[in-house]
């Protein structure tokens, strides 16, 4: 199976006035196409500096990255930038959205970013929000929205683009169990009818069980890695 993520003895180090602070240090990680793939770990582990590499949202100090058989670390800031608008979506746990602009704008945010013509919208818009049983709320502010609500919107604009990859960063921390609960169900039905690689990043044990598999950090580096079925029987 085609892998979608290749990443090569990742490091992030910040400078600290003398000395460094190593959020990564020499992390390798390989991720399938379809695959589903939860990261833990304690604060401070790298869980999110690790997840915004990948992303491309910030660039690594040492290693190689592949992400959808691109060399990211090699584009420029406005080749990166149009490659995460194309080939990534991102979800994020405080939702991110344009408090100025309706739901149907901010889904097709990106659409519009990318120069896509006014006329091609509602055709990739409206199926979205039909899926994410957000048809009757096409015109509300984010304001007027539950919090579960304006999470679903949220997938629904990392999946306008129709991307390769979806990055999840603790996208149920500000629900209730059962609005977490509905929000995982509908990453894995992407993930079933739409065959899109998902990395999540979460602190809940019940959110990483829907994964193929779970990578805990610890320190900058992969202290284990292994399908959830073998983690869940350790703890």
């Amino acid at each position: 199976m085609t892998s979608v993520i290749i990443a090569t003895s990742l490091g992030k180090h910040y400078a600290q006035g003398a000395s460094s602070i190593r959020a990564l240090d020499g992390v390798d990680l390989t991720v399938r196409r379809g695959e589903f793939v939860s990261i833990m770990g304690p604060r401070g582990s790298g869980k999110s500096t690790l997840l915004h590499i990948l992303g491309g949202l910030e660039r690594p100090t040492a290693g190689s990255l592949r992400v959808a058989d691109i060399d990211i670390c090699g584009l420029s800031d406005n080749e990166l930038a149009r490659f995460r608008r194309r080939n990534i979506g991102f979800i994020f746990q405080f939702f991110n959205l344009i408090p100025a602009l309706t739901v149907a704008e901010n889904v097709a945010l990106p659409l519009l970013l990318d120069g896509a013509r006014y006329a091609c919208l509602r055709d990739r818009v409206e199926p979205l929000l039909e899926m994410f049983s957000l048809g009757d709320r096409a015109g509300c502010m984010p304001c007027e929205l539950l919090a579960h609500e304006i999470q679903r919107v949220a997938i629904a604009r990392a999946l306008v683009m129709s991307p390769d990859l979806i990055l999840a960063d603790e996208p149920t921390a500000r629900l209730d169990s059962r609005s977490g609960g509905e929000v995982l169900a509908y990453l894995r039905r992407v993930r079933e009818d739409r065959g899109v690689t998902i990395i999540l990043v979460t602190h809940d044990l019940g959110a990483a069980s829907c994964a193929d598999r779970v990578v805990i950090l610890r320190d900058g580096h992969i202290e284990s890695d292994a399908p959830i079925r073998r983690l869940s029987r350790r703890l």
